[in-house]
């Protein structure tokens, strides 16, 4: 397979022989080790000294979850005729704003159902088509009204109004 792109190996279904996912596979095995040496390491150790040996639960666990989530999303976009993936450019920001502006307007209430999270999405997304969307960060969303071509032509004066 020396020279073949991973297309390739997704088609004929050997992902996990790609050395661009075995590294992170192998560093999922990294931190197990690591974290069954903080845990075996001899010695009379509190709790919290032991978990001080090794990385938090939720570092460890997000750790885990992103990594499966690449390769699973990688192999996704690639076998839905992407050339390549940048997983520089992936960016969960919109997908946690919409969740806590989902948990905000649910205040108190933690397990909503079908109706109130509809409703809550409405309401979203009612807020997104009336705010304002001027501003420097994002430019403009409505291209026809932009400025097209800047001029350095006097503008039109108003007759003034003459009071008799």
């Amino acid at each position: 397979m020396e020279g073949t792109s991973i297309n390739y190996v997704i088609k004929y279904g050997c992902i996990f022989c790609c050395c661009r996912f075995q590294w992170l596979l192998d560093f999922l095995v990294y931190l197990k080790n690591w974290k069954e040496s903080a845990d075996g390491r001899p010695g009379n150790f509190s709790k919290n000294a032991r978990a001080r040996m090794f990385l938090s639960w939720q570092t460890h666990e997000g750790f885990k979850i992103t990594v499966h989530s690449v390769i699973e999303v990688t192999k996704f976009l690639l076998a839905e005729g992407m050339e390549y993936v940048l997983t520089e450019r992936f960016c969960q920001d919109p997908v946690e704003e919409y969740f806590g502006n989902q948990r905000k307007l649910g205040r108190r209430n933690d397990n909503p159902d079908v109706r109130s999270f509809g409703y809550h999405d409405n309401t979203i997304r009612m807020q997104r088509a009336v705010s304002c969307q001027s501003g420097n960060t994002r430019g403009r969303k409505d291209r026809q009204r932009a400025w097209v071509e800047i001029t350095n032509d006097p503008l039109p004066v108003r007759k003034k109004l003459k009071y008799s």
